[in-house]
């Protein structure tokens, strides 16, 4: 039981500074920005996103794919690959992101899946 809190707790800490560093590279590169985030004059991310909800969303990602089969397996990470894009243009529609001319929604239908996936390792290979 310890080493599998132990496991979720690393993998949390993990996914919160791949995916901070992963933001301040995109938006670094003016792939997207956030107009309205936390300490503006500090961060260029929002930090409540990498801080809070990607750590939270990857544990419960986890949680769901150990105890799935190939078939439901497949079919969450197909709704993350959709949930992603949705999410993104949902954000973007009420001002939370603004995306540029380059970006495309397929690079976080693809990107969300595989950061789970590598997460997802990373947690096994932590128990």
């Amino acid at each position: 039981m310890y080493q599998e809190r132990k496991a979720y707790v690393a993998t949390m800490i993990l996914s919160s500074l791949v995916a901070t560093y992963l933001d301040l590279w995109l938006v670094g590169k003016g792939f997207f920005t956030f107009p309205h985030r936390p300490f503006p004059e500090i961060f260029t991310v929002h930090i409540g996103f990498t801080l809070l909800i990607v750590p939270i969303m990857t544990v419960v990602f986890i949680y769901l794919f150990q105890r799935g089969n190939v078939v439901s397996k497949s079919a969450l990470l197909m709704f993350v690959a959709l949930g992603a894009a949705l999410f993104e243009n949902v954000s973007a529609y009420l001002g939370l992101l603004t995306l540029s001319a380059e970006w495309q929604s397929l690079y976080s239908s693809f990107g969300y899946p595989l950061f789970l996936l590598v997460m997802s390792m990373f947690h096994r290979w932590m128990q």
